[in-house]
């Protein structure tokens, strides 16, 4: 745990020296203010930084992520040279990605929340949750293409598609399979596809402390009665924990055995 903490907290000094972090999380800062300034009600208040945190965040964190393993390729090879054991690296890099990016939304989305009072705490904290779960997987698998993918230019046009499907693509599709199918029971069936989708889940576990899952008619419905009940959100963490440490224990096994 001492080689890991130092891999981290390297980092960390490296990626929070990044001015444009730092700019990012500034503009955050000054987004949610100004959203927060310009709405009086809570609820439109969290919609409106449902885009932020479930569409700006993932792109950054998944570009940004794999920019940087690909730019610390380097100093991981430096690293591997000296008699350290892969999985503390490993897990040092991961941390030293994943924190930082913690930080800015913290700093960028809680810390106006909180001062502001615009929405109630449980569902601030919910928000922030969402968004920080939904970072933390796309830093996964921003880890899972850079060990795989050595090609930078490749890796990055991969992460910008996988962003792309799980944001616009994925609903798109479940869209057409509604309007196509819209005769049949299906409701269901688009439930589960929906939990399947991390950023789907997240705002439709959002949505429905808004009372806003009426909205969707019958499938909305569905959904709150699933996400109310004790098995619904057993489901929901599981499905989130999945898509964070499935892609990560397929680099780790990668890495693990990876020549640089």
């Amino acid at each position: 745990m001492d080689i890991t903490h130092k891999v981290a907290r390297f980092q960390i000094r490296n990626v929070l020296r990044s001015l444009w972090l730092i700019i990012y999380a500034i503009g955050l800062a000054l987004s949610t203010m100004m959203i927060i300034y310009f709405t009086n009600d809570s609820s439109k208040v969290a919609v409106s930084l449902l885009t932020i945190t479930l569409v700006l965040n993932p792109l950054v964190s998944i570009l940004f992520g794999s920019i940087y393993i690909y730019n610390a390729r380097e100093f991981i090879e430096l690293v591997l040279t000296q008699p350290i054991e892969r999985h503390s690296i490993f897990l040092g890099i991961f941390l030293g990605l994943v924190l930082p990016f913690v930080t800015v939304t913290l700093v960028g989305i809680g810390f106006p929340l909180l001062f502001s009072g615009a929405i109630e705490l449980p569902l601030a904290f919910s928000l922030l949750m969402m968004g920080i779960l939904v970072q933390i997987i796309f830093v996964s698998l921003a880890s899972l293409l850079t060990i795989f993918i050595s090609d930078k230019s490749v890796g990055l046009g991969i992460a910008f598609l996988v962003w792309l499907t799980l944001c616009w693509i994925y609903d798109g599709a479940i869209l057409f399979i509604s309007f196509a199918l819209q005769d049949y029971p299906i409701e269901k069936v688009l439930v589960i596809l929906t939990i399947l989708n991390p950023i789907d889940l997240a705002r439709i576990s959002i949505l429905s402390k808004l009372d806003t899952a009426a909205m969707l008619g019958i499938t909305g419905a569905i959904f709150k009665s699933f996400l109310d009940e004790t098995f619904g959100n057993i489901i929901s963490f599981a499905v989130f924990l999945g898509w964070i440490f499935v892609p990560l224990f397929f680099a780790y096994r990668k890495f693990i055995h990876k020549d640089f």
